[in-house]
């Protein structure tokens, strides 16, 4: 009797226990869920795809960047003597992730590679270039070079988002990740499951106008009330007046997105109207590419960089046009 008295006692007692918010449950449930799914889609991803660029987009970069043989001063190329050979002809391709090959692995299908076979041992082709750079930093890069090693001659090329100054805050905010800070950052560069939901995310956003495309954003740098452009013509203007013009070459790399309705011109005429100012030479890679679909010469939809096919485009043009001007 007084067993089952306590028995019921018991019970009273727990039902009179509040119970636990189903809303929490549920929200680790989801939380749990979610997260499982991730890492199953990373896992897939990892997979199915490459190291590098992949189907989906331009891909986590830090393995490409990691898999590529750098030379001792940082950059993707061969060791070079401090004193070259007599009789061998030293050039400098200087630039940023184009003349770097990003993303192809192998060095040989890459332009500075190319052209390096198609001028055979008279000519040595140091590919002086990072993902990244801009013009003062390639400048800069250009200066340390030389006086390590003696260039005879020097080629700067040039794409549209070199005139972005290194503190930027216009350009930050358009890099910015979905997920702030350096939470963002890092998801960004390891993770394939996550670029491939900040890619789509952000094109959809651009459809529906809510978010500036990056050709919208290359233009935008143009555009005459522009700070960053105003102080990269400054630079730019004082450094051309100072260098060799019978050793020195500006190329300019086309933005492959709708060549035959191109919308960058601006850059174009803006690289050359400063180097017609001081009698500096100038190639413009958009005439390599005339008669031909952007959607064949870049890596995919999602990244503008040179397929193999471009970058072989660009080889055979260069040697072309670089001896046309007496530069070979």
């Amino acid at each position: 009797m007084g067993k089952r008295r306590g028995q019921r006692r018991g019970r009273a007692a727990r039902l009179d226990r509040p119970d636990r918010p189903p809303f929490l449950g549920n929200l680790a449930l989801l939380a749990g869920s979610l997260l499982l799914f991730c890492l199953v889609s990373e896992g897939v991803l990892r997979l199915l795809t490459g190291p590098e660029t992949n189907w989906f987009g331009n891909g986590t970069g830090d393995n490409f960047l990691a898999s590529v043989r750098r030379n001792s001063d940082g950059f993707r190329d061969v060791e070079h003597a401090i004193r070259k050979e007599p009789g061998v002809t030293r050039i400098a391709l200087v630039g940023d992730s184009f003349v770097f090959g990003v993303p192809i692995r192998d060095e040989r299908k890459i332009f500075p590679g190319l052209l390096q076979g198609k001028l055979g041992p008279r000519y040595e082709v140091m590919n002086v270039a990072a993902p990244g750079f801009n013009t003062q930093q390639q400048v800069a890069a250009l200066a340390n070079v030389s006086e390590k090693y003696g260039l005879d001659k020097a080629v700067l090329f040039f794409f549209a988002n070199d005139v972005e100054a290194v503190d930027n805050p216009a350009g930050d905010s358009f890099y910015d990740h979905l997920v702030p800070g350096q939470a963002g950052h890092y998801l960004y560069r390891h993770s394939r499951f996550y670029y491939l939901l900040e890619s789509r995310v952000f094109r959809l956003l651009e459809r529906l106008g809510a978010r500036l495309s990056y050709a919208d954003y290359l233009r935008s740098l143009y555009a005459s009330d522009s700070r960053d452009l105003a102080a990269h013509r400054e630079f730019f203007r004082g450094f051309l007046a100072s260098i060799d013009r019978t050793r020195f070459v500006v190329v300019v790399i086309p933005v492959l997105h709708d060549l035959e309705n191109y919308k960058f011109g601006a850059a174009h005429d803006y690289v050359k109207g400063l180097a017609a100012e001081q009698g500096v030479a100038v190639v413009d890679l958009r005439e390599a590419f005339q008669d031909m679909r952007a959607e064949d010469l870049i890596v995919n939809a999602y990244d503008y960089h040179f397929n193999e096919r471009a970058h072989a485009v660009v080889a055979d043009y260069l040697l072309v046009a670089l001896k046309r001007i007496g530069f070979l």
